[in-house]
């Protein structure tokens, strides 16, 4: 997980998830901070293109079957906009402002299965007064009394 300020006006963050335990899955996290810490805003900048970008680099570097789950988003803080693309199913958060709670979610490929996939974008409003609530899946594998997994209700 991270966050880089980007310009005045634009945050991009991210969520994510590597395959795998260890040094290596560790080494790939790092891996992906830097491959985003190098970005500028720009009107050309997305989501999607960017993981796009991350999946072309990923699989040239042959992480040894190693892929990752994704969910990258900038924040337009001027215009109160989030503009969001997620790779895999286990990192889509939840928007809650005032009036609702909305579950962003994109099933799509995780980044490292396949050569050129192509990913889409999204808009949504994000209110001032409103939070994404981001978390791994460590949080909806926990389990209750009855050693069950809460899951998404539960979280």
């Amino acid at each position: 997980m991270d966050i880089t300020k980007l310009d005045d006006d634009h945050y991009i963050f991210y969520i994510t998830d590597v395959s795998g335990h260890g040094t290596a899955s560790s080494l790939i996290t790092i891996y992906v901070k830097e491959f985003f810490h190098k970005f500028k805003y720009s009107e050309e900048l997305s989501p999607a293109k960017l993981l796009e970008a991350l999946n072309k680099s990923f699989i040239s570097l042959r992480f040894e079957g190693r892929y990752l789950t994704i969910f990258l988003g900038i924040l337009d803080t001027k215009n109160d906009i989030l503009q969001w693309s997620s790779a895999g199913l286990n990192t889509m958060p939840f928007l809650i402002n005032k009036k609702e709670i909305v579950e962003l979610k994109n099933p799509a490929f995780a980044v490292g299965w396949f050569d050129n996939v192509k990913w889409e974008d999204h808009i949504v409003k994000f209110d001032e007064e409103g939070f994404l609530l981001r978390y791994s899946d460590a949080a909806i594998e926990v389990k209750n009394e009855d050693e069950e997994q809460l899951g998404r209700n539960g979280l």
